[in-house]
């Protein structure tokens, strides 16, 4: 290595360097050196790689100098290398690795050199460390001088000698208000012309900026005045270097408009400082202990009801009861604050003061220390706080009514039962300590028509028995509650009905709990004897009685919720055990008929056929009846007046229920209107009358009312789903037995009955409810044991016309068929074969398959349309509603006829079909889907589009 890199004789043959003197020579540079070969492998490091890196001298020589740069750097030693080698010399930054791992920045400087025929790299590398700390220290210098300027209050700019604009701060902008296309230009002549527009006087503006440009070395102060009242205070100087050398003008604009204006207002306190003196409303005064009370103002006579003369000769003693509120003697108390204030210059405190008339008030008193004529002397400032106090006081109570009702609000966010919840509020209200009442009260909710004592607290035995159910306009409760307005009574009098004999004298405060405009029961306080509640105190009661109602509304929500789901659970199994009993009874009837059909009249077989046609039909109204409780029937609405739907049923319903019970209408003289089902309406009156007349065996009345109403706010609060706007009410009630609560909780349940054993399905009143929520409407009941029962149901007004009833034709004789091809699809064996073998004996060309893909490969192959497509609606894989679309879309099925018994599917979705769908309900005769057929056949094919 020493032979490399040392030097032949120079020119003149001058006797060479010895060789060892360049190692020893690189050894004593500071910076890195490493000799390179031209594949990047080390040949000679000085000792200063040694210290910079932690490797001995042996550990490097040889070695790629990748190993002194860090795994993701090595790789790209070679290419390094390359540039190198190609450029002859190259200088970058990059990041070496020590031996233990850490690393450090270095500046790197590569040349190639040629010794002794041989190519060679020499590297020099400078730690840069401390360079780079001290740029990044630099950098946040930088900044924070930038963000001084930021955040000085000024407008900073500054011009060079030329004139344009080198630097300006946010507030230069925002003050001056310049556009940015005008700051970022750098033109001063530019940002003047935007600013002399706004000035009260531009030209003096514009002398005095000519004048210092002209005078660089002169420094200026001076105000602006701007058009908008607004004024600047602004500064000029040289920017100059430490040699002299200027570089421009610096210009600092503050805003000191507010500062004139303090300086006015000052200026003009000391004016009104005498009259501010003499008109203060509260008592200004000068006391000293050797010369007492000797100056005041006209508020401290009037406030002590005294004059100048009269007042100069009272002592505080005088001027204050015997013994302060605290049980101190007035003039032993006056005389320590005197001289307290006296020593350490000022003291403020209350005082209970009396005027020379006898009156006494609560003030505040301010005592300060002056030197007047030379003399020590105490101004005192007394202000009357009783009013002040009277404020504070309500402001107080203002502040734990907000914090009682907050607590109670919070609670509301609770999930415990709603009787748990109103026994806890009670409690809550009955805690405020600033209610006049006693620790004694009760909520009560309107069932049935009278009040239910729910919760109480403090009340004796005898009277939880009597107020268990109080009528509505009997005793105060009953009264709030009927008139739907609190009623407040401070002591015991003749309106307190319920009562017994040894009740302690007291009051009531009886607020109704409303939403909605319905009174939902009553809250009940017992007041202090003689000592009424506040008005305030009654408003923070009804805010109560809101926070109440509002629980009470969100409880039965959330049971009409949970009735929802339960109603859903048991609707989806029983639409899915109707759906498939369907199918099994199509099959039943088709087989008894084509049975009976087959027999001679005479027959005993031919009457057997029929016994199961009428079982199967008994099996079929069971079948629609679990439909309806699911929601899943299919359902033709049209619009119809409810009074012509009532009245047609009159004389079916008179001889339903029978001589012994009287049935009276009370129908609305205006259409009622309603977009529904008529045959599914007039079941749910059957229906109604029906438990109407058992729960009256020994007769009574029937009554049937119509009415268009305006839907109500506690309406659409209980039943969020009824459609807004205008309402058809079909009422039906009786004056029968009634319920009972625990009962009327349980009336919709699907197999829910109070009849004897073989009398009742327990599905009459459960497809009452299943048809209306199907029909977009909401069910209401009021009942009572002994006082009958009212089913109220609430119906969307319909602004549409009545439809015109579709029998008519449908009983004609069938038109025979003319060979046209039909496709039949039902995943169901027996019913496909029984189908196929009806059509086919008909007189139809029959395709029949199993499914949506044997549908549609049977039409491929066929090459041509079927003049039909009859399909069931809910099939495996594919269902009958997307076959349809596709063969349309194909061309290969101009007309399709649908076929289900459930309306859980694509085609019935929504509770009806769509106009132009052709449908025909499961089960089925022969007969009727023949005649089904005809007419599809022979109408317009839009009414049997897919």
């Amino acid at each position: 290595m020493k032979k490399e890199i040392s030097a032949d004789n120079g020119p003149g043959n001058s006797p060479a360097l010895p060789p060892e003197l360049f190692p020893a020579l690189l050894d004593k540079v500071a910076d890195s050196v490493h000799i390179l070969d031209g594949q990047g492998r080390i040949l000679y490091v000085n000792d200063a790689v040694c210290r910079a890196t932690g490797y001995e001298r042996a550990e490097l020589i040889g070695k790629s100098i990748g190993i002194m740069n860090p795994p993701e750097d090595a790789a790209l030693v070679p290419e390094r290398i390359g540039k190198i080698a190609a450029r002859g010399e190259a200088r970058y930054e990059l990041t070496h690795a020590r031996k233990d791992g850490s690393r450090f920045p270095v500046e790197a400087y590569a040349r190639v050199i040629e010794l002794q025929g041989r190519k060679l790299i020499v590297a020099i590398d400078r730690d840069i460390t401390e360079r780079r700390k001290y740029e990044e220290e630099l950098k946040l210098g930088n900044t924070m001088l930038a963000a001084q300027q930021e955040v000085v209050p000024d407008g900073l700019l500054m011009v060079d000698a030329s004139g344009k604009i080198v630097f300006f701060n946010r507030n230069f902008a925002r003050m001056w208000g310049l556009p940015d296309d005008v700051l970022s230009s750098g033109s001063d002549e530019r940002a003047l012309g935007h600013v002399l527009d706004e000035l009260e006087d531009p030209e003096g503006f514009l002398a005095k900026v000519k004048y210092l440009y002209s005078h660089s070395g002169e420094t200026s102060r001076d105000e602006v005045r701007l058009k908008d009242g607004r004024v600047f205070d602004r500064f000029s100087a040289p920017v100059a270097a430490a040699d002299g050398k200027q570089f421009g003008r610096i210009w600092s604009f503050r805003d000191v408009t507010e500062d004139k204006r303090l300086e006015r207002e000052l200026a003009a306190s000391e004016a009104r400082y005498k009259t501010i003196y003499l008109g203060s409303r509260d008592a200004l005064v000068l006391y000293s202990p050797e010369r007492g009370f000797f100056d005041g103002n006209d508020a401290t006579f009037a406030l002590f009801n005294c004059t100048r003369e009269q007042f100069r000769k009272l002592t505080p003693a005088d001027l204050s009861p015997e013994r302060q509120p605290d049980g101190r003697l007035s003039e032993e108390k006056a005389r320590e604050i005197v001289a307290l204030a006296m020593e350490k210059g000022g003291h403020s405190f209350e005082w209970r003061h009396r005027k020379c008339s006898g009156e006494e008030f609560d003030a505040t008193v301010l005592l300060t220390r002056l030197t007047l004529d030379g003399r020590q002397v105490l101004h005192a400032t007394v202000r009357d706080v009783t009013e002040m106090k009277k404020a504070s006081a309500e402001r107080r109570e203002g502040y734990e009514i907000q914090a009682a009702l907050n607590k109670m609000l919070h609670r509301s966010l609770e999930t415990s039962p709603l009787s748990v919840k109103l026994a806890e509020y009670l409690e809550d209200i009955l805690r405020v300590s600033w209610l006049s009442v006693e620790a004694k009260g009760a909520i009560f909710l309107l069932e049935g028509g009278a009040l239910k004592l729910t919760v109480q607290r403090g009340l004796s035995p005898e009277l939880v028995a009597k107020c268990d159910t109080v009528p509505l306009g009997r005793c105060l409760c009953g009264r709030a509650a009927a008139s739907a307005k609190p009623l407040i009574s401070a002591c015991l009098g003749p309106e307190h009905e319920i009562g017994y004999y040894g009740m302690h004298e007291h009051g009531h405060c009886c607020v109704p709990i409303i939403a909605g405009g319905e009174t939902l029961g009553v809250l009940n306080l017992y007041l202090k004897a003689d000592l009424p509640i506040t008005p305030k105190q009654e408003e923070f009661l009804k805010v109560a009685a809101d926070v109440l109602a509002a629980n009470i509304i969100r409880s039965r929500i959330e049971n009409q919720l949970l009735q929802s789901q339960k109603m859903e659970s048991i609707g989806r199994l029983a639409g899915g055990v109707a759906h498939d009993f369907n199918n099994i009874l199509t099959a039943i009837k088709f087989y008894a008929e084509q049975v009976r059909k087959a027999m001679p009249p005479g027959d005993q077989k031919r009457d057997d056929a029929a016994e199961i046609l009428s079982a199967a039909d008994r099996a079929v109204s069971l079948t629609r009846q679990l439909l309806a409780v699911s929601r899943r029937q299919v359902m033709t609405p049209k619009v119809a007046d409810l009074n012509v739907v009532t009245a047609d049923m009159l004389n079916m319903l008179s001889r339903l229920i029978g001589e012994h019970i009287e049935l009276k209408t009370d129908l609305s003289v205006e259409p009622c209107l309603v977009k529904v089902d008529t045959g599914q309406i007039e079941q749910v009156v059957m229906n109604l009358a029906v438990n109407a007349r058992d729960a009256m065996p020994d007769g009574g009345t029937i009554r049937i009312e119509t009415a268009v109403v305006e839907g109500t706010a506690a309406l659409f609060l209980t039943h969020p789903e009824l459609p807004r706007g205008r309402l058809v009410r079909l009422k039906i009630s009786d004056n029968g037995s009634g319920m009972k609560p625990e009962v009327m909780e349980h009336i919709f349940e699907p197999f829910f009955t109070t009849k004897e054993q073989g009398k009742g399905t327990g599905l009459g009143l459960s497809t009452v409810f299943g048809i209306i929520k199907q029909s977009g409407g909401e069910v209401e009941v009021e009942s009572l044991p002994g006082s009958g029962t009212t089913f109220s149901i609430y119906l969307a007004y319909s602004g549409e016309s009545c439809a015109e009833s579709g029998a008519a034709g449908n009983q004609c004789a069938l038109r025979p068929a003319s060979g046209e091809a039909i496709l039949l699809v039902e995943d169901e064996d027996s019913l496909r074969r029984i189908g196929e073998r009806v059509m086919a004996a008909a007189g139809y060309e029959v395709l029949a398959v199993s499914g949506a893909a044997a549908a549609l490969k049977a039409l491929r192959e066929r090459g041509k349309p079927v003049d039909l497509l009859v399909t069931d609606v809910v099939m495996p894989g594919m269902g009958g509603r997307e076959l349809a679309l596709e063969a349309q879309r194909l061309g290969l099925a101009p007309r399709v006829l649908y076929m289900s018994g459930y309306a859980d599917d694509a085609v019935m979705r929504g509770g009806a079909t769509d106009e132009g769908i052709a449908f025909i309900y499961k089960p089925f005769s022969v007969d009727a889907l023949l005649r089904k057929m005809r007419e599809v056949l022979d109408g317009p094919a839009d009414k049997a589009r897919a």
